[in-house]
């Protein structure tokens, strides 16, 4: 069974379709790491949107696409794509918060990446190919750029494991 590492797909809907993947283990840590880095400008206001703007907007753009494109992936899993798929509890209890603790936490930098790719290389290229890019787009962002380390990253989604806070 592939563990989808559901990187964004910040979508709404109802009811959740699978059980959560396991989370990637992370190494123990002596010191803090860095902070995130920033997502950068956004082109369509989402910042600046209210709360019922950005529901309308997941609901008529965002799901129907996250849906189109995690369904070609694995079309069984996600033959019922939720609010829930993407947000957990955060769609429960309508605040819909972002990286949400219930998605497999990721380990950062070339470590904890190799490890995705050696374990789950299918499912690395599909979220930073396919779901990180097209993700960022509709939520007006521009995609992470690793020599700036700015941009809609994976931790717009996933909490990263090896950061303390």
């Amino acid at each position: 069974m592939r563990i989808v590492l559901l990187l964004l797909v910040a979508a709404c809907s109802h009811g959740s379709t699978a059980p959560p993947a396991a989370p990637v283990a992370a190494a123990p840590h002596a010191s803090a790491s860095p902070p995130l880095p920033p997502v950068g400008p956004n082109t369509l206001g989402w910042p600046t949107w209210s709360h019922e703007q950005k529901l309308a907007y997941m609901k008529q753009t965002v799901m129907p696409a996250e849906r189109e494109i995690f369904g070609r992936f694995e079309p069984l899993r996600f033959a019922k794509m939720t609010c829930e798929t993407c947000h957990g509890q955060g769609a429960r209890d309508g605040n819909f918060k972002m990286p949400n603790p219930d998605l497999p936490h990721l380990v950062g930098a070339r470590g904890g990446f190799q490890e995705l790719l050696t374990r789950q290389p299918e499912t690395l290229r599909f979220m930073q190919q396919v779901v990180a890019p097209e993700t960022a787009r509709l939520l007006g962002y521009s995609v992470f750029d690793m020599e700036k380390h700015v941009g809609f990253s994976c931790y717009q989604c996933h909490v990263r494991a090896d950061v303390q806070e």
